[in-house]
């Protein structure tokens, strides 16, 4: 027999001991006798320390399976075996089953001792056996091995690891475990209210106090118009307007504005909501409904002329014209003065385009007096005023004639006679003013004559530096010597001063003024002293 840790015996000396075994000469192991126990517990201590330096075995290879040979070999010179990947797994559980019978097998031939050395051998291989085998041949144990330690994860290791301690509840976690508890019977307290209707007192209440409200769960049209009711008997103008938006959004247009319209004092605060938000469509139309046609029609007309471009708004306008005033018999004289917007925007335009055409062309005289602004948007006697200084020539039938103007927009003679000196002054047209005054008398005479005033028109003269001798001709044609004079004086003109203290025959006011007034040696200066040597002449004093 071959000792472990490579110590080996001869075949005489393993005789030897199993002739002198004190196992062999006892009776049977399973004898009830006193003595007969003693020795078997003898026995088996002298085994336990006899085993662990010899015995026999048999021979199993890593695989599982016997050996061929009934070889005895320590466990110094074992080797490994790689079994074949084929028989790898049939082998390994073919052969620990095979060790597995062979260690469990009851005594046969053999001695009691031999055959139980034997077995606690074999049952140590197979321990070890199945150790390496399942690490070799990675079957069915591995693969859940690993699977089982895939599926744990670091919490679950950590938290195997770390010992339990029972948690102690402080006074602090009480509390806020009893504030949470709370919190969730509000929650589901509120959640249930919300699919519940709520009071109309209550929710109008709400509106007026500015607390939180919620008008979802009103959907009947009683429930509303109990809503708007019940607004308008608190007077809170912000709770009537909540609720007429709501109603608005809710409501199809026909029957809100059929409820909203039975209610004066709500539709005073929808029509002043929609002037301060500006949504003047729907303010035209509600003004409409309520017969406030007036309003309604200014308030298109302010809509229309606050337009910047010019075609549009001569279109807004014309639709402001036709939907408001053409068709309201109490806003003709309103109608008249639109009509009249209308056409005037019609003319200006294509004579702004024209003109900035001829002043890109470096016509001559908007090189001499360039414009300073665009002639639309402006006023008829502006318009007036700029056709007269840039187009007093044209004829009638042109559009930027002076005259045509004056017929298209029933001028007055006072505002073309007053808007026609001022441009031609400016221009210095002192014979186109001449024939503005002329008029022919009864007998093809050729009389002057001014709706405004010789004196007015001396003082525009004046303004835009007239010569003496024209400022002259114009004094002497007003009426009132002491109007007059008065502007003789003014204006300096000694011709006329001396003329009318003639006719006044006031010697002694025109000796003072030949003498203070006038420089001496002067045209002036003889003309004076002619006037008082006349003989002719009958003076007063």
């Amino acid at each position: 027999m071959e000792r472990k840790f490579g110590r080996s015996f001869s075949a005489e000396e393993e005789d030897d001991y199993w002739g002198h075994s004190t196992a062999s000469n006892s009776k049977s192991l399973f004898s009830e006798d006193g003595d007969e126990w003693e020795n078997t517990k003898k026995l088996k201590d002298k085994l336990r320390q006899t085993l662990p330096e010899e015995g026999e075995a048999d021979v199993i290879n890593w695989d599982g399976s016997l050996a061929t040979s009934n070889v005895s070999v320590g466990y110094s010179v074992a080797k490994y075996k790689p079994p074949s990947p084929a028989s790898s797994t049939s082998s390994a559980s073919s052969g620990i089953s095979l060790a597995v019978q062979r260690a469990l097998q009851p005594p046969g031939g053999n001695s009691g001792p031999t055959q139980h050395s034997t077995s606690q051998f074999s049952i140590n291989q197979i321990k070890s056996h199945n150790r390496s085998s399942s690490l070799t041949t990675g079957g069915v144990i591995k693969e859940d091995l690993s699977r089982a330690i895939s599926q744990r994860t670091i919490d679950d290791v950590v938290t195997s690891v770390i010992p339990k301690q029972p948690k102690v509840k402080t006074e602090e976690t009480i509390n806020l475990e009893r504030q949470i508890q709370c919190l969730q019977r509000n929650l589901q307290s509120e959640k249930r209210k919300h699919w519940e209707k709520p009071n109309i007192e209550n929710t109008v209440r709400r509106l007026v106090m500015g607390e939180p409200y919620s008008l979802e769960m009103f959907r009947s049209k009683d429930d509303k118009l109990k809503l708007l009711n019940k607004a308008i008997a608190t007077h809170d103008g912000n709770a009537i307007l909540t609720i007429i938006l709501f109603l608005k959004s809710t409501l199809k247009p026909r029957l809100f504005n059929q409820e909203v319209l039975s209610h004066p004092s709500a539709v005073n605060h929808y029509l002043s909501y929609l002037k301060e938000h500006y949504d003047f469509n729907e303010l035209i139309d509600l003004l409409a409904r309520l017969g406030h046609n007036e309003e309604a029609a200014m308030l298109k007309y302010k809509q229309a002329i606050s337009v910047k471009n010019i075609e549009a708004k001569i279109r807004g306008l014309q639709t402001c014209y036709r939907t408001h005033f053409q068709s309201d018999v109490q806003l003709a004289n309103d109608a008249k003065h639109v009509s009249q917007q209308v056409a005037l925007l019609e003319r200006q335009l294509p004579i702004d385009k024209d003109d900035e055409r001829m002043e890109a062309d470096r016509s001559l005289i908007f090189v001499q007096y360039p414009r300073r602004a665009s002639l639309c948007n402006t006023s008829v006697l502006t318009t007036l005023y700029y056709c007269c200084f840039y187009h007093y020539d044209l004829p009638e039938n042109s559009l930027a004639s002076p005259v045509a103007i004056r017929k298209a927009h029933s001028l007055t003679d006072k505002q073309f006679m007053w808007t026609t000196l001022n441009a031609l002054s400016r221009l210095k047209k002192w014979t186109a003013i001449e024939t503005l005054f002329s008029s022919k008398g009864w007998f093809g005479t050729t009389k002057m004559k001014s709706v405004i005033g010789f004196d007015k028109v001396v003082e525009v003269l004046h303004k835009n530096k007239s010569p003496s001798d024209v400022m002259g001709k114009y004094l002497k044609l007003i009426d009132d010597q002491d109007k007059r004079l008065e502007l003789a004086f003014k204006f300096t003109n000694h011709i006329v001063v001396i003329d009318t203290l003639v006719s006044q025959k006031d010697r002694t006011r025109l000796f003072d003024y030949q003498s203070t007034k006038i420089t001496p040696h002067t045209k002036e200066y003889y003309y004076a002293q002619d006037a008082l040597r006349n003989s002719s002449i009958k003076w007063k004093n």
